[in-house]
């Protein structure tokens, strides 16, 4: 029986895939280790877009916050 056939029956879409792959696109180590290093880069960026997001908003929320304190604190100020 061939690789297609025993995939199908015994394990499901998922093996059929991974047997095809396997079989029609052999890969070298330094091609998987490329496609690792892509893929630990990508998430390096989104993890950069991520902490930079949280950065801004941290700014905005500070400076509010801020502005509003020191408001707070004029009107005291004036007060005494």
């Amino acid at each position: 029986m061939s690789t297609f056939g025993q995939a199908a029956h015994g394990n499901g879409e998922a093996d059929v895939l991974r047997s095809v792959y396997r079989s029609r696109l052999p890969m070298t180590t330094s091609g998987r280790q490329a496609i690792l290093a892509r893929a630990e880069g990508q998430a390096l960026i989104e993890y950069a877009l991520i902490v930079s997001l949280i950065a801004l908003i941290a700014i905005a929320s500070l400076r509010l916050a801020g502005t509003n304190i020191s408001g707070i604190l004029h009107t005291i100020a004036g007060e005494v």
